[in-house]
Formats: structure tokens, sequence, C-alpha cells
């Protein structure tokens, strides 16, 4: 299908450019560099790929291998080494491409050439010597031998050109010549395609797991040079309101993924609750707080994300008010909540060492803001929403979906169907002799059917002159 038609044009060639010629004009070469692709890519789906802000940092490389190790074993060592995890980054990889490029590109440059050259009428003799050749004899009768074999391929594709020469006359008939553009749109689609890939493997990146704050910009990328802001959870379900770039552009991302100016964002987790917590003497100043975890930082407030997509019983944060020596616990409580309610959230407060209970209280709320007094301590409270991300830097997407549209075009165009005949009429004594070659593409079972009975008809006439 790739490579139907150059045989009638092709011209015998020598040395590397014959081999060349021939490696370029395989379809069997194309299709196996297509298959090391379609492999390779859907390994990348297969095996985790280490995120890019990941890989250029050193200890956070060998803290995503030593994870890799629960999965794949004593095969890390092996994947590592080949670049199963980055195959998109690989040297292996890029020389694929490339070679691919190279392939389709001179054969692309080929069938343009075909394309745009003059109809072939005449052809060296092996071309209708061919062992599908259809071979004809009868008694010579002048010129109304050939007015019959051109009065056939004429009632079968049309307008029949000719050349004669001193002793033999050529014929040449064609339908659907325009047909051979597919094989252009389908060669111009795969080198946009290999383009849009090595575009991609080369200055692309994804980072999964970007959580946004409101208000709070976050830098993405292997440099963090990508900034993104969230602006407000939308009013509708499942809805975020996002500012990004250096230009500042605000868009909003729903489920999916949205693309905007080469990046896809991808919503993971659709507005959660974000709750900020401080604590104040009943009458008095604020307290100092601690996250309950190594090392604590102290805080005049604490931020705590509550992601739907936690285990329950990893759901619950804990925190430190260390001048009262009281630890506190708040849960999520409407956690199978839908995305349109208010959130509601239980705390409880102990004594230091957990044993004894100060007091707990159900938390709802209002406009975002509720208070609660357990013992000679108020906490206070503000609800948000934050949302978590996939970011996908994709610079060569666009030529990936032109080259998507272009392939599927030429495959489209490759079931059109297209015949093209050859006849060449000689007479030796008093004989005829007609040889006629013929090749078809697509959907051309009709004309078959049509040729078979009009040959026939052809070869009743020419014999029994």
């Amino acid at each position: 299908m790739l490579n139907s038609g150059t045989e009638a044009a092709r011209k015998p060639r020598s040395g590397v450019d014959s081999w060349l010629w021939q490696w370029c004009s395989s379809k069997a070469v194309l299709l196996g560099l297509l298959g090391l692709l379609v492999l390779s890519l859907a390994s990348s789906y297969i095996v985790p790929q280490v995120p890019a802000h990941i890989r250029s940092d050193p200890v956070g490389y060998q803290e995503w291998l030593s994870a890799s190790r629960a999965a794949f074993k004593d095969w890390t060592p092996l994947l590592e080494t080949l670049g199963i995890f980055y195959i998109h980054n690989t040297s292996w990889f890029r020389i694929l491409l490339t070679v691919l490029a190279f392939h389709t590109l001179v054969s692309l440059g080929a069938r343009i050439g075909l394309l745009l050259a003059p109809r072939p009428v005449r052809q060296h003799d092996a071309f209708y010597s061919a062992h599908s050749a259809t071979v004809i004899s009868g008694p010579w009768q002048s010129t109304r031998t050939v007015d019959e074999v051109s009065k056939m391929m004429q009632l079968l594709l049309g307008h029949v050109d000719r050349e004669m020469d001193a002793e033999k006359q050529y014929l040449y008939a064609s339908r659907g010549r325009w047909a051979a553009s597919s094989t252009v749109a389908l060669h111009l689609g795969l080198l946009f395609l290999v383009g849009g890939l090595a575009v991609n493997g080369r200055w692309g990146w994804v980072q999964t797991g970007v959580q946004l704050l409101p208000n709070e910009p976050v830098f993405v990328g292997p440099e963090a040079p990508h900034k993104i802001q969230l602006l407000r959870t939308g009013s509708a379900a499942g809805t975020a309101v996002l500012q990004a770039g250096e230009q500042q552009y605000t868009f909003s991302v729903r489920g999916g993924r949205t693309y905007q100016r080469g990046f896809l964002y991808h919503l993971i987790d659709r507005g959660s609750p974000l709750v900020r917590i401080s604590a104040r003497r009943n009458g008095g100043g604020k307290l100092t707080l601690y996250e309950y975890t190594t090392r604590p930082k102290p805080q005049e407030s604490l931020q705590f994300a509550f992601p739907s997509t936690t285990p329950e019983e990893d759901a619950d944060r804990l925190f430190i008010v260390s001048d009262a020596k009281v630890v506190g616990r708040l849960a999520w409580s409407n956690r199978s909540a839908t995305a349109d309610e208010q959130p509601r959230f239980h705390l409880w407060v102990f004594r230091e060492g957990g044993q004894a209970l100060v007091g707990e209280s159900e938390i709802a709320p209002q406009d975002d803001i509720a208070s609660v007094a357990l013992g000679d301590i108020t906490y206070d409270f503000e609800v948000s929403r934050y949302v978590v991300l996939d970011v996908e830097y994709r610079p060569g997407l666009w030529a990936l979906y032109v080259g998507g549209l272009l392939v599927v075009v030429g495959l489209l165009g490759s079931l059109v169907p297209r015949q093209r005949m050859w006849a060449v009429v000689s007479a030796q004594a008093e004989t005829a002799t007609i040889q006629i070659r013929e090749q078809t593409t697509g959907l051309s079972g009709r004309f078959r059917r049509r040729r078979t009975e009009i040959l026939a008809e052809l070869q009743a006439q020419i014999e029994n002159a």
C-alpha cells in the first residue's frame, strides 16, 4: 500500500544509490520501524516514567528508583540501564526517530517525484515481460490490432496515450491518478508524527500530583520555569480557574485534559477541602502551633489539605499547641459528600500524651469560617478548596494532531480505486504480439471483473481475425 505503483517508474540503479533507494522504498522496512516505535511508546505507558523534575534531582531520582524496586524487584537495575524508565529521553529512542524520519523523508520525496512526473507511456522491455503480464498473439492486421487494444483500454479507463517507434507501439491509460496523493499525505503525516515525538521527547516533560492552594503560585517543570496559580474553584462541580505562564493567562479546567499554549492540565482532585487553623486563648493572644511531625517549625497558623483519594485511616490531621500542652486531631466528617456540599469536620483535643480528652466538637463552617472553644482555647478555622493537577508540557502536540489527521486521510485515500494499464504491440512476420501490464490499488474489485470480460473479448477478436 505504501509503495504501490513505484515499480513502473523505477529505473535500474547500482551501488550505494541502489541499496539506499531499495531500502527507503521497502514497505517491510517502514513497517518494521513503525513496529519498533509503537512498541517503545506502548512500553512508556506500561512502565512508569520518572517525572522530569525528579530525574533532574539526583537524590529524588534515587528515591524514585528505590520505590520502583517494589514492583520490578531485581529487574530494576537492568530496566534503568536500558532507559525504560525514561524512554523518550534515551539515545536509542532518538536514533529510532532519526532513522524513521530519514526513511520517511526520502520515501516522501520519491512519491512526490512520481506524482509530478509525466505519464509513463513507454516502459523498459523487462517491465512488459513480468510473470503478471497478459500476452495475446494473433494475425497481424496493421493498425487495426493497435486500434482494438486502444479501444479495449479506453472502455476500461478512458483516455489512452500512444507512443510509437520503428518496431513497436506503446499505449498507456489510467484512472484515479489523483488518488496517488494519498501516499504523499500518509508519508507526510508520518513525518509530522515523528517530528512531534522528537520535539516532545527533547523539550517536553510531565509532572504529576501538583497541589495548588488558593492564590499561592507554584512553579513546575525540570527547572521550575512554569508558574501556575489557583484563582478559585469554579461554580460548577469539578472545575477550577487557573492562571498560568509569564503572560498570566486565565482559563478553566474540568474533567479530562485541558490544552493551553503547549501545556496539558489534567484535573486529578477536583476541589477537596483545605483548612487553615489558628488558636488563641479565651480573652488572650494567639498561640503557637506545630505540625505533628519530625522537627516541626512553630507557626501562627497551620494549613491542612484533605485529599479525597487518601485512605480513610490516613485522613486525620494532627497538630500541637505547645503552650497549652494539648494535641489536636482534625477529621473530615462528610468525605462522601458531593462537591457542591459544604465540608464538615470533627475536632478532638487531648492532653499531651493523648490519654485525657479535653473536649470534642463538630465543625460546620458558615461562609467558610468557623470557631469552636474547647477548654480555655478557641480554635479558628478558614475553609477553602484546593486542586491537584498533572501537568504536561507538550510543544509538539500540534504536530501529532496534524500528523494523525494526515495519516487518516492517507489511509482512507488508499482505499480509493486507482487503475493503470500499459500495453505494447509488436509485429514479427505476420504475427502480432500484445503484452498488457496493469497495476491497481484500492477497492478495485469491480474493475478487475470488467477487465477480465473485456480482455477475453479482445483475445477472441485478435486470435480469430
